[in-house]
């Protein structure tokens, strides 16, 4: 392929080529001679001349930076950029005579490497900050939450525990679920809850009730049981609950996230036979058609106001919930919850046990 093709060297490499009888020789020797191990299998395919006609078919030049020996010297370590420039073509538009030029880009190739290494400093602390403050604004709301929690809590007559306490049971069921998918014994349909979105699961817990900031306070506290219009009138807070989500987090927050909270706040009183609120089976909430986040939500917010005291009852026993929480799966709850809700009844029955008001 490279026969008919003249090759001319210029000035920088005059002194090498003198000490052979062709330029073919001196370009197929540079390799070993020039060039240092780490990038030899480039230097050859960039001086094979065999196919340099073909590089050369459609464009005047073809060049390639390498770092080689010292022309000039015995040190190693410095940047030369090779090119091949197309002086002459024939009627066919081959070449057939070709230039080859070595020049010195050391102090260019250096100049760009440290702007490029200043760059990714530059992103790095960029990436730092934004991550800093990325934890500052999620503490900030965080804060937010919890206080909303309390406050809503202090009007139900529930001093703001209910929040706190269903953010523990949420974790203990979900960090359940992600050992047993680590563990590889996981319940299949549990198997998408990765430990990110387990994460978000327990960071999103505390905001469940944050429609009851709309519920009036006589509703709230209310000792008896509701009537027809105030129970309507309690329903609304889940609706709320999500509506509340979504003006807080909304653009400050991951869109998964969001999404997550939102199911939580506004689904967790749904049940899986179809008969719970907002939306119940009319809105295809039962079943699977329940947010899994929502479905774990519900778990922990009955089991919490069934062994918690309240303005209107006193604590269950740990063995009358248990049996009103399992009777309740596949009804009210996911009949798939109930495996990891029995693993965790010993760890649930311990944190209450010690964090009894």
């Amino acid at each position: 392929m490279s026969s008919g093709l003249c090759i001319r060297a210029t000035t920088l490499l005059h002194d090498y080529f003198e000490k052979y009888t062709s330029i073919r020789k001196a370009l197929s020797e540079i390799p070993a001679a020039f060039f240092i191990p780490e990038n030899i299998r480039e230097v050859k395919e960039f001086y094979n001349l065999d196919t340099l006609k073909d590089r050369l078919k459609d464009t005047d030049n073809c060049s390639a930076d390498f770092k080689s020996r010292d022309l000039h010297g015995p040190d190693t370590g410095r940047w030369y950029r090779s090119s091949f420039i197309v002086c002459k073509r024939n009627s066919k538009n081959e070449p057939i005579e070709v230039i080859c030029v070595a020049r010195d880009v050391d102090s260019e190739v250096r100049e760009h490497e440290e702007h490029k290494m200043m760059l990714e400093r530059f992103a790095t602390e960029l990436s730092d900050e934004v991550a800093k403050q990325t934890v500052h604004i999620q503490e900030i709301q965080r804060r937010i939450v919890s206080s909303l929690g309390d406050m809503i809590g202090s009007r139900d007559g529930n001093t703001g525990g209910h929040v706190k306490r269903t953010s523990e049971v949420m974790k203990i069921l979900v960090d359940e679920i992600i050992r047993r998918n680590k563990a590889g014994t996981g319940n299949p349909k549990f198997l998408k809850i990765s430990a990110k979105k387990g994460e978000d699961i327990i960071r999103t817990a505390p905001m469940h009730d944050l429609g009851k900031i709309f519920i009036d306070t006589k509703i709230l506290c209310k000792p008896g049981k509701l009537d027809d219009d105030e129970y309507r009138i309690m329903k609304t807070h889940s609706e709320h609950s999500g509506e509340i989500v979504n003006l807080i987090l909304r653009d400050v927050e991951e869109e998964a996230f969001v999404n997550t909270a939102f199911n939580v706040a506004r689904y967790h009183h749904e049940r899986w036979d179809g008969n719970g609120y907002p939306e119940g089976k009319s809105g295809g909430k039962e079943g699977e058609g329940i947010p899994i986040e929502a479905r774990i939500m519900s778990v922990a917010d009955v089991y919490d106001a069934l062994v918690s005291k309240r303005c209107y009852k006193e604590p269950m026993s740990f063995e009358q919930a248990y049996k009103i929480m399992i009777d309740g799966m596949g009804k009210q709850f996911d009949p798939d919850l109930e495996e990891i809700f029995v693993a965790c009844r010993k760890d649930l029955e311990q944190y209450y046990s010690e964090n009894s008001e």
